[in-house]
């Protein structure tokens, strides 16, 4: 009964409920035909003005609209057209208010709206100079259209914008992902085509070649007509191939391109991705001298293509090894061009090319002639100079070098190397006060060089020539503590002038085992082991420790140096003497009488030895007849006393 009664309550509840909002309904009916004629026409007004582009005037109507009627239906639609309208007249600020208004009335599922107002503020805030206002908005707009998987131009712009971003920053990986989701939601044509392209140039930065291909290829075999956006697609893939040493692919990618660029910004890059494909294409040499010389009667009035032309050509046959070739093309390329920015870059390989011929006087007299030219740039006489300098360096005509290299020595790029070259030049004409100065502005101008080990051998050296022995014996101390854990060639060089520092000093005890230091290391280089072993074989022969002198001479007479070498040729013929080796002395002196005659000192010495041998072995008349000789011509006084000696000695035996 109770339930009853409960449920007609409830049921008289509802039909009450009912017949209120019936009411209500009827009375807001009334009131929405009562007004919208107004509104209707207030609207128009507004949205008239828009259309006729009288923006100004339009924002002031849709503002007092929206102040009229603040409930309307057509309220979203009026504040869209009022940010647009403040947007076109040029007031920003007031635009983003409007346009951040207006995402507040957009339901989430209007993704059109919500992405044309964020787009619309991106570009604003960008316009203002705030760009991490900017590129959140962008972040927000590819958000959206990620999760509502939806993509048009607008939100296109902002994958784009914020890939670009990511390229400029580096972040090479994040720009390539948000590139692949913006083709994964199916952007429309044009979009797509640039964010191909995108991809593309980042795949480049990478040099992932083989990826740029494989995207390429349905492209490419679908493009008709070369547009200035096709072609871009067309070169990528050419040069992907070129890269690739696919090179017959893209040769006839190039040959399509080189018809329509013409007149393009890429003709001259073009020219030469076809030039090198076909060179490599076409190995019949005849084929490639036919293509070089199409190219350069189509190109004729283009002197820079033309330009490229020759330089390609002497750099592809230089890249070949076929010097001949590149030698006449470059040289013909800068009698032509001597103008020419790319003459320098030209001379520097053409140096490499001539000194492979060894024969260094065609190439001395056309750097002569090339410094002498009204028409060379100041760049490319530098580069003659510096060229004709280290010519003449590597001649051993350090004199000649030397103006050269002073006349480009302010040139800031060339100043380092010159100031080094010219202290090796003072320094092998035994100019050491000179080489001293020059080293030190070199120096003073780059500190960094002073603990480098090459430059403190060098002023070690030059110290030690200019007889300033304990300078020079500080310097070479502190090469062996740098080097000490290691086995440079400039420790071992250090170890052996420390050496012969204490041998001239006659502390044999400290200079013998620097020496065998130096026989001990790695070979770093034959030379310091063979002056080395001079000196020990100099103090074992001053101890009378024959065998073992003869051992070290036998190693220092293999030494390049003239005057190590000769000296012990000498000793080893002496220890070989006194080691009564009679016949091996008399080849080793008659050798130095032979091969050294404008040496006085080891000359006469020699001869005095080698009359003491036959004297040994009593073959009289040849000691008398080299004596006699020895007294006439030596200009040594010491060394006449002592033949004469020898000779009184032989006069005394004979009486006997």
């Amino acid at each position: 009964m109770e339930l009853n009664s409960v449920k007609r309550r409830v049921v008289f509840f509802f039909i009450f409920l009912f017949f209120v909002l019936c009411h209500v309904g009827i009375d807001n009916t009334y009131a929405a035909i009562k007004t919208s004629s107004n509104e209707l026409t207030d609207l128009k007004i507004a949205i008239g003005a828009y259309e006729d582009g009288l923006y100004k005037i339009a924002s002031e109507y849709l503002k007092k609209f929206l102040g009229k009627y603040p409930h309307s239906r057509f309220k979203k639609k009026v504040a869209i057209l009022l940010a647009n309208s403040l947007d076109k007249t040029g007031k920003v600020d007031d635009a983003i208010k409007a346009y951040i208004s207006v995402l507040h009335l957009c339901r989430n599922d209007d993704v059109v709206t919500l992405i044309h107002m964020r787009d619309a503020l991106a570009r604003l805030y960008l316009k203002k100079g705030e760009k991490y206002k900017s590129i959140e908005q962008m972040r927000i707009i590819v958000r959206l259209s990620l999760k509502k998987k939806f993509c048009d131009e607008n939100s296109c712009r902002s994958f784009l914008f914020l890939s670009d971003e990511y390229k400029r920053q580096k972040e090479l990986h994040k720009s390539e992902r948000l590139l692949n989701q913006l083709l994964s939601l199916s952007p429309p044509s044009p979009c797509r085509g640039k964010a191909i392209l995108r991809k593309v140039v980042l795949l480049s930065l990478e040099k992932k070649f083989d990826k740029i291909t494989i995207i390429l290829k349905p492209i490419v075999k679908s493009v008709k007509g070369l547009d200035a956006f096709n072609r871009k697609f067309v070169l990528y893939w050419a040069v992907s191939n070129l890269e690739l040493k696919r090179y017959c692919v893209a040769q006839k990618a190039y040959s399509k391109l080189i018809k329509s660029s013409m007149d393009t910004p890429t003709a001259k890059s073009v020219v030469t991705g076809f030039m090198v494909s076909s060179y490599n294409c076409f190995a019949d040499n005849n084929v490639r001298e036919e293509m070089f010389e199409r190219l350069r009667k189509k190109f004729q009035k283009r002197r820079s293509i033309l330009f490229q032309i020759n330089y390609i050509e002497g750099f592809l046959n230089f890249k070949e090894g076929n010097f001949e070739k590149s030698k006449l093309v470059w040289l013909k390329t800068i009698q032509k061009f001597p103008d020419h920015p790319k003459i320098p870059e030209i001379l520097l390989k053409l140096d490499e090319v001539f000194r492979s011929f060894k024969d260094l006087t065609d190439w001395e007299t056309t750097l002569i002639k090339l410094r002498s030219e009204k028409k060379c740039p100041s760049g490319t006489k530098e580069i003659a100079s510096l060229l004709l300098a280290n010519l003449y360096f590597s001649k051993g005509k350090y004199e000649t070098a030397l103006p050269f290299y002073f006349s480009i020595i302010n040139r800031k790029r060339f100043r380092k190397f010159c100031l080094r070259r010219i202290v090796f030049c003072y320094y092998y004409l035994g100019k050491y006060h000179e080489a001293m100065t020059n080293l030190g502005i070199l120096l003073l101008e780059n500190p960094q060089l002073t603990e480098q080990m090459d430059i403190m051998f060098l002023r070690a050296d030059l110290l030690l020539r200019l007889q300033k022995t304990d300078a020079a014996f500080k310097i070479f101390k502190k090469i062996m503590l740098r080097g000490k854990n290691s086995s440079s060639i400039w420790k071992e060089k250090a170890t052996l002038e420390l050496g012969k520092i204490y041998f001239f000093r006659k502390d044999f005890l400290n200079a013998k085992r620097y020496l065998s230091d130096v026989l001990k290391q790695p070979l770093k280089d034959v030379e310091n082991y063979r002056e080395a072993a001079f000196y020990l074989g100099l103090m074992a022969q001053s101890e009378n420790n024959l065998e073992l002198s003869e051992t070290y001479f036998q190693i220092a007479v293999l030494s390049k140096n003239p005057k190590v070498k000769l000296e012990a040729l000498f000793r080893l013929g002496c220890v070989t003497k006194d080691l009564k080796y009679y016949s091996e002395s008399k080849k080793i002196f008659l050798k130095i009488i032979t091969q050294y005659p404008h040496n006085n000192k080891w000359y006469d010495l020699s001869r005095l030895m080698l009359s003491e041998v036959y004297l040994t072995r009593k073959n009289f008349e040849k000691a008398v007849s080299l004596l006699n000789t020895l007294i006439k011509t030596t200009k040594d006084e010491e060394i006449r006393k002592r033949a004469k000696r020898d000779l009184n000695k032989i006069k005394s035996k004979r009486k006997d």
